[in-house]
């Protein structure tokens, strides 16, 4: 899901049947044992290191739905960020911004920790816009990029929008090598 800015350490997920999705963390120095960074009886996923290696955002459904959070990298507590669910939190490249989807609209938080503070703070997340993307989506994969500057995103949209696609008609043949035998 995500490596650290040193490239030291891997962030990704496990899932065990147990509790359900896990993220965890495999140092690429020393023993190389992976280590579980939130294991607990929700699903976490999409987790993503800060910029600075400092803080992992990522998505719990500790609420029963799923929200994005963030979480001092490599312990310590977590704090709810998104407000009406949210899901695949992405960094803006110099920090100063996370981004996720909520019910396909793409929202943005300013962070404001730019000194050793070892607090979390951040702005109230506001709607960018609509990306029209299901909330439904459970993709391995983060469903949109943003630039280096965070001024600009790449969504995929449907070519044709979905209303105007008219259904088309499946033909199923039953025994068809009968059929086949016939034309002999």
């Amino acid at each position: 899901m995500s490596w650290s800015p040193d490239s030291l350490a891997l962030v990704f997920g496990l899932i065990d049947p147990r509790t359900r999705a896990d993220l965890w963390v495999l140092p690429l120095k020393g023993d190389r044992k992976p280590q579980p960074f939130l294991h607990s009886s929700f699903s976490e996923g999409s987790g993503q290191l800060s910029p600075d290696g400092k803080w992992l955002a990522y998505t719990s459904n500790e609420t029963g739905q799923n929200e994005v959070y963030v979480r001092s990298f490599p312990s310590g507590p977590g704090r709810k960020l998104s407000t009406d669910g949210g899901n695949y939190p992405r960094w803006r490249p110099d920090g100063k911004e996370i981004f996720y989807l909520s019910d396909g609209k793409l929202m943005a938080a300013e962070v404001r920790n730019t000194g050793p503070s070892s607090s979390f703070e951040y702005v109230p997340p506001k709607e960018l816009f609509d990306t029209h993307i299901s909330s439904a989506i459970h993709a391995p994969y983060r469903p949109y990029a943003v630039s280096r500057d965070g001024q600009r995103f790449l969504v995929p949209r449907p070519v044709v929008p979905l209303a105007d696609v008219s259904p088309t008609s499946v033909t199923v043949v039953i025994n068809w090598p009968a059929l086949l035998q016939d034309q002999r």
